[in-house]
């Protein structure tokens, strides 16, 4: 992700969490002025952030099963530019609830995230797409599917 910043020097990246990576995210912040880093975050600030992002990005290198950052994201109505890796495709619809790299490759993660920044309209439908997705994809939804596969 650090490399797509410096690739696209005209878009804000904000990095939030905290993990064993701390002090290299703090350097690149220091030195990039795209860069971002707010460290850990409460509910509250992360929603603000993603009230006010236009794409979400979840970069994974390791297998994720259904990482929930996607479920709050699309509830929020934020598309997501994610790694092409485990269960993630599941989630991330190309086009549809927004888009998918090769883990590990800064180019098309950037190339991703420009595109759906110059598409306005696009994102827009992706959002509402993402929304619709949210809907669909409630605890509630799951527990009735569990359900009516446990009476049948």
């Amino acid at each position: 992700a650090f490399d797509a910043a410096q690739m696209l020097p005209d878009v804000t990246f904000h990095f939030c969490g905290t993990g064993p990576d701390d002090n290299l995210t703090e350097a690149k912040a220091a030195t990039n002025e795209n860069i971002i880093y707010h460290g850990y975050v409460s509910d509250e600030q992360l929603e603000q952030l993603r009230s006010e992002s236009s794409v979400g990005v979840v970069p994974s290198l390791w297998m994720e099963n259904s990482p929930f950052v996607i479920y709050e994201s699309f509830a929020a109505g934020l598309p997501i530019v994610a790694s092409d890796i485990g269960g993630i495709p599941e989630l991330v619809t190309e086009g549809k609830t927004g888009a998918l790299f090769s883990p590990g490759d800064s180019e098309a993660l950037a190339k991703s995230i420009a595109d759906l920044l110059q598409h306005n309209s696009h994102r827009k439908e992706i959002s509402k797409n993402a929304i619709k997705w949210a809907h669909r994809h409630t605890l509630d939804s799951h527990i009735d599917k569990l359900l009516s596969i446990y009476k049948g």
